[in-house]
């Protein structure tokens, strides 16, 4: 069956191609007509004194010719399109939606056994492939890689950006007092990098009025005034630097603790949902993937709230500031 979908696969790439022709041609008839129309337009010469409505009518005749090739190179083109599209293979208790022969130029993860291979039944709706050999079976009751129990193929529901939030902030809670010490370093943070441009605008200022007032006279008044401003500020930008790296060191070190409390407890809930699982779950699911979810994909799910979150706060309060 693979070998007969691969040559109506090979079939259907050269009828694409034909198809890619045709409307090529289409595009270009449209082209040369639209062309012809404003060269008309451009030359078009009548009685406008003698018959001013005539003559207004043919203008706009000739301007709605322009729509009416647009038009109907779209219909033909469309028409092409609908004729020759692909039906694909649709089993409703394999997948959701049609899946098509494609023959990918590099080797891809079937996403029922992991396998790699350069053949593929492909949903372009979610982006999901299937080998041949797992589309010959057509049940993923029986197959790897799949989340069900005892009573059959457990369905996951999709999951909106508010319900990552609101769960986001179910695990954060348990942690708030060192959350909001993290936020407060953070907004002390990069408060105090608002203040830094500044000092450093007054330290060359000092600079140059030191040069000026110290060129005449080294002893006078306005020199000694400028070189204590200089060093007063000087010290003040030292210092606010020194804050600065003390602050951004505990803001990291607060999200580091909260993203690793919280990897810690989602792990521990993990493996206790994971011993509760049926038998069939552990049939279906593969001891590299429970491994994967444990560690690598619950860290990666708190780097965010570590790096991301952090970032995005910063960048708004600069952006206000």
């Amino acid at each position: 069956a693979a070998q007969r979908h691969l040559s109506s696969h090979l079939r259907k790439v050269a009828a694409d191609t034909r198809k890619n022709v045709a409307v090529g041609a289409i595009f270009a008839v449209s082209t040369l007509s639209q062309v012809y129309i404003g060269i008309k337009c451009i030359s078009f010469t009548g009685e406008w004194q003698a018959h001013p409505h005539v003559m207004s009518a043919q203008g706009a005749l000739l301007g709605l010719s322009v729509l009416l090739v647009n038009v109907e190179a779209w219909l033909i083109n469309r028409l092409v399109n609908i004729f020759t599209a692909e039906e694909g293979f649709y089993v409703p208790e394999f997948h959701e939606h049609r899946l098509f022969f494609t023959k990918l130029p590099g080797a891809h993860v079937c996403d029922l056994c992991r396998a790699n291979s350069a053949l593929m039944y492909r949903c372009t709706v979610c982006d999901w492939d299937a080998c041949p050999a797992c589309f010959q079976r057509q049940d993923k009751a029986t197959g790897e890689g799949v989340l069900r129990g005892d009573k059959g193929v457990r369905m996951t529901a999709e999951v909106g950006r508010w319900t990552y939030l609101r769960r986001t902030m179910h695990l954060v809670w348990p942690h708030i007092p060192l959350f909001l010490v993290a936020l407060a370093c953070l907004a002390a943070n990069a408060a105090a990098n608002l203040f830094l441009p500044n000092f450093q605008g007054n330290i060359f200022d000092h600079v140059i009025s030191a040069h000026h007032a110290c060129s005449a006279d080294e002893r006078a008044d306005d020199c000694a005034s400028s070189k204590r401003s200089f060093y007063r500020t000087v010290q003040i930008y030292l210092v606010l630097s020194v804050a600065i790296g003390l602050l951004a060191t505990l803001k990291s070190l607060s999200f580091s603790i909260v993203s690793r409390r919280i990897a810690i407890w989602i792990r521990k809930r993990l493996f206790k949902i994971m011993l509760s699982q049926d038998i069939a779950f552990f049939d279906g699911m593969r001891t590299g993937d429970l491994q994967s979810r444990v560690s690598e994909d619950i860290s990666q799910m708190v780097l965010p709230i570590q790096y991301s979150l952090s970032s995005f706060l910063s960048n708004v309060i600069l952006l206000l500031g």
